[in-house]
């Protein structure tokens, strides 16, 4: 993807940054809970430290693909409106 001049840039790909948050938003978009998981619970479940999660939810928040309250994440209402057009889930 090519910066567009708006909002941060992605990280570089194959990075560690780039996979946990790529993995990130697909588990949020591929089998979306009714409500927001805790980061905990999603570092446990991706086998990732939770301090490489909160940096992801942060990163995609910063990005509008996530929203973030009191230690929970999930998909954005843009995130969720792009997977209805273009399905990521597997």
């Amino acid at each position: 993807m090519h910066p567009q001049g708006y909002g941060p840039a992605p990280p570089a790909s194959g990075t560690i940054a780039n996979v946990v948050q790529r993995v990130l938003l697909l588990e949020l978009l591929a089998d979306p809970p009714a409500e927001p998981e805790s980061i905990h619970e999603l570092a446990v479940r991706l086998r990732e430290p939770v301090g490489r999660i909160r940096a992801a939810a942060a990163a995609l928040e910063a990005a509008g693909l996530a929203d973030r309250a009191r230690g929970r994440v999930r998909a954005s209402a843009s995130a969720r409106y792009f997977d209805a057009l273009w399905p990521v889930a597997l």
